[in-house]
């Protein structure tokens, strides 16, 4: 081997660990995309479709109150009509300050 191969092998190294870095990468951030995108609630919605929906929610006054559920992700989907109607309804009401 040259002294020119020598030197071409050493910065083809850094190169190939970078490469091999980014690959790992992209391989974690393929992951972290699918878990996103599995269903988490029992009508099989999604976190992005979760979190749509959350956003969808303007002004939501902060209310202590017990639920007739154990879990978020385990409403069905009558009762989080039932939720939203009533949130929709609150939010809509004049506060006196």
């Amino acid at each position: 081997m040259t002294a020119l191969e020598n030197d071409r092998n050493l910065q083809k190294e850094p190169v190939q660990r970078m490469y091999d870095y980014y690959r790992k990468l992209k391989e974690q951030l393929g992951k972290y995309v699918a878990e996103l995108h599995k269903p988490r609630d029992t009508m099989k919605r999604s976190t992005y479709e979760i979190q749509d929906l959350l956003a969808k929610i303007k002004v939501v006054p902060s209310i202590a109150c017990l639920f007739p559920f154990n879990h978020i992700l385990e409403v069905e989907q009558n009762h989080e009509n039932k939720l939203i109607d009533l949130i929709e309804k609150i939010s809509s009401l004049e506060v006196a300050r």
